[in-house]
């Protein structure tokens, strides 16, 4: 798994001094927003929601619709190519039926939620939430790289020192080495 978005989440300063599990904390309470624009039909709702919420939200609208012209146009959509839940007009009407009394506010939030969600910014760059394991096995992969850019610098210490004629013999190597 590439986990080079966490190494360059996880080094910056305000991840600076926090414990593993602290820090997986701080990276999964990060949310991003998140828009679904497909268009949902009633075998949709019928397969995110259940049969039971569909029937309501599809009673619901079928209801309102009987009175208003546009709400039935789109319950026709609905029932055949399908409307986008991430609209502001889908996301009103939603709320509208729930004003109404003709679903629960919590059938209204399930039915947003198809068109408009947040979650971890995690689960966009990894299809996961971070772990602990995650965050030890990035910063010992930061620890290793920093080693490393280390032994670089001064590997080209000695060799400039050597191509300069600074250094000629084992024991000023191993001074500008060790420095």
């Amino acid at each position: 798994m590439d986990l080079s978005w966490l190494i360059e989440e996880i080094n910056k300063p305000q991840y600076a001094g926090l414990s593993d599990a602290d820090a997986t904390a701080l990276v999964n309470s990060q949310q991003v927003n998140r828009i679904c624009n497909d268009l949902l039909t009633t075998r949709s709702l019928i397969i995110n929601l259940g049969v039971d919420d569909a029937t309501t939200a599809l009673n619901a609208l079928a209801q309102a619709a009987s009175s208003n012209p546009m709400l039935d146009a789109m319950r026709i959509t609905l029932c055949s190519t399908g409307i986008d839940f991430s609209n502001q007009l889908s996301q009103s009407v939603i709320d509208q039926l729930a004003t109404m009394q003709l679903i629960t506010q919590e059938l209204a939030s399930k039915l947003k939620r198809l068109g408009r969600w947040t979650e971890p910014i995690s689960i966009q760059f990894m299809g996961r939430e971070v772990t602990g394991e995650d965050v030890r096995t990035c910063r010992d992969q930061m620890h290793k790289s920093a080693l490393l850019e280390a032994a670089r610098v001064r590997i080209g210490r000695v060799t400039a020192g050597i191509a300069t004629g600074e250094i000629n013999s084992e024991a000023e190597m191993v001074s500008v080495f060790g420095a």
